[in-house]
């Protein structure tokens, strides 16, 4: 009967209770899988973001482009118009060193070609082409001025002096060539082809506007679309987070606090919880009764003499190792004097009851916070704590007790015996070694002086040993 219930709550432990590591498991593949989805929808996010970055970029650059296109034939105006006027060549320097040089309009047409398709370049190319062919007009009117003004062929600039003037104009006396060039640049032809330009330039800019605004509308709608669901993505792992608590605590926490409240008591664990949890109670209960038998024979055995009852040499040594500062210390060291001779006369079941009886009265002599260990066959240590030296006579008297106690004993089996003891006084410049030679030397001279005595260590005290 007894077999078949251990092999039933066997059988439940096997089957019973939520497996935490399979349920672990669960919850970490459907983490990584919702992860790799929100890393996934984040880099979308990342790219959508490029996406309207560059459109912006885009657009920045395209219209910067058009306005140096813009800014760049004003300038050339500008300067043909004010050299028309003046006849100052450093106006004619101007043009040519934008026309040949700066190149506004050339560098703009190449940085648009980076970002823009033909189709998009059309406007603006236009304004180029028209600003080019007003160039024509322009340089006409430049070298009419430079005749104007007696320039020889040689000393005009090379793309000037390619420029062949017609009949007509060649004609002309130098004041009329200067009133022809001023109209040429001033006249109705003149004008309508800078409009021309200015009107290319608009439609371009209007072009490119909305086609920076279509790119942002199509990246704010996919934006929605891919936070939409990133936050369905954050709730589902939100919930698997909470879901996961109340399982890790209702099936783990909460038998673990129970386990601990009852491990604080000494107590068998309740099986209960997640089937780890179930198991762990019941192999803890079963060794919780082995080791409850052993406990305190094992405690008992490995710090106290099997003897007397006494505590053994590894506390005293411990003592020993342990203790660095001997302030407020008292060592006795008590030899039970002749005790070879007892056991000699009286058999050693006789010798070992004095020895009981020895650390018996030892014990009941002293404070329980002391230590009273049996360190040799006939020899104790007794180490007392919060003891100065003011404190002599007190230990004179407990000592002169038992020496009385154990001159006369109670039980008539055991023979009268008397006691050997140093002592010695700790300090905080002592540590416990040299405590322990102090206590011995003073023993030491006890012995030499025909023993059954008490002596206190001190600093002037001299000792002839062999």
């Amino acid at each position: 009967m007894k077999h078949s219930q251990n092999e039933a709550e066997a059988e439940n432990l096997r089957t019973g209770g939520l497996r935490m590591n399979v349920f672990n498991i669960c919850i970490l593949a459907i983490t990584v899988v919702m992860t790799v989805a929100m890393v996934w929808n984040m880099h979308q996010v990342a790219r959508q973001y490029e996406t309207a970055k560059h459109a912006i970029d885009t657009y920045d650059v395209c219209r910067r482009c058009a306005d140096d296109v813009r800014a760049a034939s004003d300038y050339l105006t500008q300067e043909a118009k004010r050299f028309a006027a003046t006849g100052d060549k450093t106006h004619l320097n101007n043009y040519l060193n934008e026309a040949f040089k700066v190149r506004r309009r050339e560098k703009a047409e190449e940085t648009i070609a980076k970002y823009l398709n033909d189709e998009q370049q059309e406007n603006l190319r236009q304004s180029l082409d028209y600003s080019k062919e007003l160039m024509t007009r322009e340089y006409r009117a430049m070298r009419l001025t430079l005749e104007a003004i007696d320039t020889q062929p040689a000393d005009m600039p090379e793309a000037l002096r390619r420029v062949e003037l017609n009949a007509a104009d060649a004609a002309l006396p130098n004041e009329d060539k200067r009133i022809t060039a001023i109209q040429m640049l001033n006249d109705e032809v003149y004008m309508t082809a800078k409009s021309m330009i200015y009107d290319s330039v608009a439609r371009y800019s209007q072009q490119l506007l909305a086609m920076t605004h279509d790119a942002e509308e199509d990246a704010f709608r996919r934006f929605v679309r891919l936070g939409n669901w990133q936050q369905v993505m954050s709730i589902a792992v939100l919930a698997l987070l909470v879901l996961t608590v109340v399982v890790t605590s209702w099936l783990v926490l909460n038998p673990m606090r129970r386990t601990e409240r009852q491990l604080l008591k000494r107590r068998k664990l309740a099986v209960k919880g997640a089937h780890e949890m179930r198991v762990f109670a019941s192999y803890y209960n079963q060794a919780f009764e082995d080791n409850r038998r052993y406990q305190k024979q094992l405690s008992h055995d490995a710090t106290h003499d099997p003897l007397t009852g006494a505590c053994n040499r590894a506390v005293f040594d411990e003592i020993c190792d342990q203790t660095h500062n001997t302030r407020d210390m008292a060592l006795l060291i008590v030899d039970v004097d002749l005790f070879k001779g007892i056991n000699d006369q009286y058999g050693h079941g006789v010798g070992d009851a004095v020895l009981k009886h020895v650390a018996k009265l030892l014990q009941e002599s002293f404070r329980t916070g002391d230590a009273v260990c049996r360190v040799g066959g006939d020899e104790f240590a007794v180490v007392l704590h919060g003891f100065d030296s003011d404190r002599q006579d007190l230990l004179r008297d407990k000592v002169a007790e038992m020496a009385n106690r154990l001159a006369h004993p109670l039980d008539e089996s055991l023979p009268s015996v008397t006691l050997s003891v140093g002592v010695a006084f700790g300090h905080e410049t002592v540590d416990f070694m040299k405590l322990y030679k102090r206590a011995d030397d003073a023993l030491y001279i006890v012995k030499e002086n025909g023993r059954n005595n008490l002596e206190f260590y001190r600093d002037n005290m001299t000792m002839s040993r062999a």
